[in-house]
């Protein structure tokens, strides 16, 4: 199974407009259903992401440097959509041309404002009851939209000569980018007593997708839709996620049960989950540049 490198467009296509670069669906090759896969998952995270670093400034943990991440991510989340729907040939990303996608990312359109709105007003020390609501009432929503762009993306690339086992492990292994941030939301949310009933079921459907998701990726998992690391660099980026994830599952474990965390814990846990954000974008990375 060949992987191909996306992340390097040709001086040529780059110089070329977005209609002659991605002219119809047919010439939409596998690099690029790649790369709209990597780009179309990492939506699912900055749902996830923003939400979680406005709980954080709310609670008064780092807040300066959680306004900072929150505007960041609201602004890729905008930055990111809009090159879904139009294409961008400096990163060689194709427009989303399946109808479907199409409709879903322009209901995307329609409500992630709010959303992003309401993230930066909040981190902009705008505190109110309103914005915050808006952020607790959209956040999952738009994070299923996004879902539901990858799977269509993921079933689109399989018909693009992108092999099945491939999509649905360049799909997995992105998810668990989200998953970080969502585990992370949700312990701040009940830490702060913000829908904590409704966090706590989040928390506990998304730490075991995470976990069994991680011994997939980390041995393979056919009968899941997983391939094994593609090489060591990848392989020892997965070890040190485990690494991480192993420091702090007890702790996770002990909120899903119905216990509580300290401000203090819950900075050390959510340091744990960037890092294992910040390890899994690098073998996203690294696994859809590999050849």
């Amino acid at each position: 199974m060949k992987w191909i490198t996306v992340f390097l467009a040709s001086a040529l296509v780059g110089a070329m407009s977005p209609v002659s670069a991605f002219a119809s669906s047919d010439q939409v090759n596998a690099a690029e259903w790649r790369m709209q896969l990597n780009v179309a998952g990492r939506q699912r995270m900055l749902t996830q992401q923003m939400t979680k670093a406005a709980c954080m400034k709310i609670l008064h943990i780092n807040p300066v440097e959680r306004s900072e991440e929150a505007f960041i991510a609201a602004a890729e989340f905008e930055d990111n959509l809009d090159d879904l729907i139009n294409g961008d040939t400096r990163r060689n990303l194709a427009p989303v041309q399946d109808l479907k996608s199409q409709a879903i990312l322009q209901e995307v359109v329609g409500s992630s404002r709010a959303l992003t709105s309401s993230i930066k007003q909040l981190v902009s020390g705008d505190l109110q009851s309103v914005a915050m609501a808006l952020v607790l009432e959209r956040n999952v929503p738009l994070l299923e939209k996004a879902e539901e762009t990858v799977s269509l993306i993921e079933a689109a690339a399989r018909e693009g000569h992108t092999g099945p086992m491939v999509a649905s492990t360049l799909n997995k292994a992105g998810r668990q980018r989200m998953l970080s941030q969502r585990i992370a939301k949700n312990l701040c949310l009940i830490s702060a007593n913000l829908k904590a009933d409704q966090a706590r079921e989040e928390l506990i459907v998304a730490s075991g997708t995470f976990t069994q998701t991680l011994v997939g990726l980390r041995r393979g998992d056919p009968a899941n839709g997983l391939l094994p690391p593609p090489n060591d660099d990848v392989a020892a980026r997965l070890v040190t996620v485990q690494g991480c994830w192993q420091r702090v599952q007890d702790s996770v474990l002990s909120v899903q049960r119905g216990g509580s965390v300290t401000p203090a814990r819950l900075q050390e846990i959510v340091a744990e989950l960037d890092l294992i954000l910040e390890e899994m974008d690098a073998a996203m990375q690294l696994w859809v540049a590999h050849e």
